[in-house]
């Protein structure tokens, strides 16, 4: 575990792709946790009070914009930094994802050299 370790959640309804990117994340020595829903994001969230959140935009049977804002209404998540990624263009969301709370904003496949560098610049 790094000395500066962030606890991350993860979540994305692709559960192959989800698993490689925890893999990745814990690998790097952050504590990381993955959800593949709304309902299942909100009930880990609770428990284990992630530091930063990565979400993507278009989850299964509802928004990843959605979910930040129910993310940050649970009680001392106020300062859960969020980062978005989506297999599409995150651009043209920028407004609205900048109004939400997002920090990032990443495109699939994410470079990993660039997703290290947010989740750790967010780092305390």
């Amino acid at each position: 575990m790094r000395a500066n370790s962030a606890r991350v959640l993860i979540v994305d309804d692709n559960e192959e792709a989800t698993d490689l990117l925890a893999q990745l994340i814990g690998r790097r020595g952050h504590q990381v946790r993955v959800a593949h829903d709304v309902e299942d994001a909100l009930r880990v969230a609770k428990a284990f009070k992630p530091d930063v959140a990565l979400l993507d935009i278009m989850i299964r049977h509802e928004s990843g914009f959605f979910l930040a804002r129910e993310l940050l209404e649970i009680p001392g998540l106020k300062s859960c930094r969020l980062i978005a990624m989506s297999g599409f263009e995150l651009e043209r969301h920028r407004e609205v994802s900048e109004a939400v709370g997002f920090r990032w904003r990443f495109s699939k496949p994410i470079d990993p050299t660039s997703l290290f560098e947010a989740i750790e610049s967010l780092e305390n």
